[in-house]
């Protein structure tokens, strides 16, 4: 016996319209940099020294368009120390889609998410595009190693940018991102 969907197609050997949505609404955010994390990671670690905090950027997920890089970074505590006060969880990772200037050295947050000791989601982080800010980058500081390599990866050179001359390859542990 053949299941109904509520359109009235077969649910066994056709798509139902419900799935074919799904898929086609799954296609365009993958396609518009909307997908919560590209399907295929390539995660480097940022060289910083500090106990506590291991930073990682994820090559796989560079994008430009219109003269700005697009790209995933996630940071992951050692000894979580920061407390989801709505699930009641420590703060394992936090990943974050970041929308990068590499001619201004600027970044704004464009979305991201927070996940337990357990790997589990806890909650998604979405400013809306009036509350969220863009940041300068200082050198010296992660943000300025992050932005230096996402911007070579990008294509950018140091004619186009000065965050690509910064000195060190490591920073001592960052009291700023």
């Amino acid at each position: 016996m053949q299941g109904k969907t509520m359109y009235g197609q077969t649910m066994y050997g056709k798509t139902t319209r419900l799935a074919a949505l799904c898929l086609i609404v799954s296609a365009w955010c993958m396609h518009s940099g909307m997908a919560a994390e590209p399907p295929k990671s390539d995660w480097i670690q940022i060289p910083v020294k500090d106990p506590n905090r291991a930073f990682f950027l994820d090559q796989a997920s560079v994008r430009v368009d219109k003269g700005e890089v697009y790209f995933w970074d996630r940071i992951v505590f050692q000894q979580p120390t920061q407390l989801d006060e709505a699930s009641g969880r420590m703060i394992k990772e936090k990943r974050i889609l970041h929308r990068a200037d590499c001619k201004t050295q600027e970044w704004t947050v464009v979305r991201g998410a927070i996940f337990d000791e357990q790997g589990q989601f806890l909650e998604a982080l979405t400013p809306s595009k009036d509350n969220a800010p863009r940041t300068s980058v200082k050198l010296g500081t992660v943000a300025a190693l992050e932005l230096a390599k996402i911007c070579k990866l990008a294509g950018f050179d140091e004619a186009d940018t000065k965050v690509l001359r910064i000195g060190p390859q490591s920073i001592e542990a960052p009291s700023e991102r």
